[in-house]
């Protein structure tokens, strides 16, 4: 399995050195500090993999920071493992209600040690697929919490919004949405807590999304939600339609404007489908044939004229597919 960078938080040299130095000699990367302090700034400044705490350290406790450790976003939980002389239940307790994942008791020892961090690694390692999976769908993905508060942020979020996940972690997702969205946020998620009324979960529709440099576009949101058993979140699902309506707003003028080309043409013109059914006739073909269009569109030769001239007419369409031009013919 690949290594992990692990954050190891204890004041005592002689046990940090013979810790850390078997962690590197399995290859993985170490960050040693000696105190509570310390040990938040390094999650903060890089967050590591997994933690090792010492429970008693000078200044902030063990338990202290891990508690505060647990307060910093992050899109996955990084374990954390206690260690520490008092493996009492209620010490043991205290520890896991601050937020850690697992103990090891002092003296440590190296064979229980490295079964720690093989149990771990498997964790960790489900947790870099999961992400990676995530990051590499074309969408984008945001995880909220059932205040609002984002908690998880894809590559493709980022690519459409601007913001680094950093940037967002932690802040509410009213920040991706434009006034007056921004504002009835809050009161519909509180709404629906308090209701269970639904007006954006479990569909797909389009809204108005806001970059970080204040831009806003259309795009197609779908919400659902997630009740795991240790927590409640929602998933919206992000694409940007910026390019697609651009695209579909071109081909409605490209029809527009071929449709009134064919409207003027002083033959009778028509366009077809490949089995047949006509799709657009002009106003020539109705002086023509004599047929107003609502009589034509969407319906067959077979289905119009008599037998003799729509074998015939057909036979024209097969031509035209086959040799793939235009073929005129006169009434």
């Amino acid at each position: 399995m690949k290594p992990l960078r692990i954050l190891l938080a204890d004041d005592s040299k002689a046990v940090g050195n013979l810790i850390a130095e078997q962690l590197r000699s399995n290859g993985h990367q170490v960050d040693w500090v000696q105190n509570g302090e310390a040990a938040i700034a390094a999650f903060q400044e890089n967050p590591p993999e997994l933690v090792l705490m010492d429970i008693e350290m000078p200044g902030i406790g063990g338990l202290e920071a891990i508690r505060r450790i647990r307060r910093i976003p992050s899109p996955v939980r990084v374990p954390i493992i206690i260690i520490t002389a008092h493996t009492d239940e209620e010490n043991l307790l205290s520890s896991f209600m601050a937020g850690a994942d697992d103990f090891l008791a002092k003296p440590i020892q190296p064979l229980l040690l490295d079964v720690r961090i093989q149990a771990m690694t498997r964790i960790v390692s489900t947790q870099r697929s999961n992400a990676a999976m995530v990051d590499s769908v074309v969408d984008g993905v945001i995880r909220i919490d059932r205040v609002g508060r984002i908690t998880a942020f894809n590559k493709a979020a980022e690519g459409i919004f601007g913001y680094a996940a950093g940037e967002v972690l932690d802040q509410n997702v009213k920040m991706l949405m434009p006034s007056p969205y921004r504002e009835e946020h809050d009161n519909y998620i509180g709404n629906y807590v308090a209701t269970g009324q639904r007006k954006v979960i479990g569909s797909r529709r389009e809204v108005l999304g806001q970059r970080k440099n204040g831009q806003t576009f259309p795009m197609s949101l779908s919400v659902s939600e997630v009740e795991a058993p240790d927590e409640h979140f929602f998933v919206g699902i992000v694409r940007d339609l910026s390019v697609e309506n651009e695209l579909r707003s071109r081909l409605r003028e490209s029809r527009n404007f071929l449709a009134e080309i064919i409207e003027n043409i002083p033959a009778a013109t028509y366009v077809k489908n490949r089995e047949g059914e006509y799709l657009l006739v002009n106003r020539q073909h109705e002086v023509v044939t004599g047929l107003a269009r609502d009589k034509v569109l969407g319906r067959t030769d077979a289905e119009i004229f008599p037998p003799e001239a729509a074998v015939a007419y057909r036979q024209v369409d097969l031509d035209v597919m086959t040799r793939n031009r235009t073929i005129e013919a006169e009434e």
